[in-house]
């Protein structure tokens, strides 16, 4: 985990000055904060990290286009999240699940 925490706060720093250089809509800063989203999903900060894909991919959508590649791969990442909160939803299920 130590690592992922390392990971995540290098990527924070590269995010922000991304964010100062080139600005919020470029696809490089986009790309930066969908690497943070995804080293967060890693973390367990499944609500985070979708929020995160959901804006990367509402931003490259805008500046690229739906059929850019970069954009397919931010709609691509933002099911992950969202696969792993229903399997663990379905864990749960499962457990407390009466029995006959």
């Amino acid at each position: 985990h130590r690592y992922l925490e390392e990971a995540a706060l290098m990527q924070k720093e590269v995010l922000v000055k991304r964010q100062q250089i080139l600005g919020e809509d470029h696809p490089d800063t986009g790309s930066a904060m969908n690497n943070l989203a995804v080293t967060l999903g890693d973390q367990g900060q499944l609500d985070e990290a979708a929020k995160m894909k959901k804006e990367v991919l509402e931003k490259m959508t805008r500046v690229l286009g739906e059929e850019h590649p970069d954009t397919k791969v931010a709609a691509q990442n933002l099911a992950i999240p969202v696969r792993r909160q229903k399997k663990r939803s379905l864990l749960r299920f499962l457990r407390i699940k009466p029995r006959k």
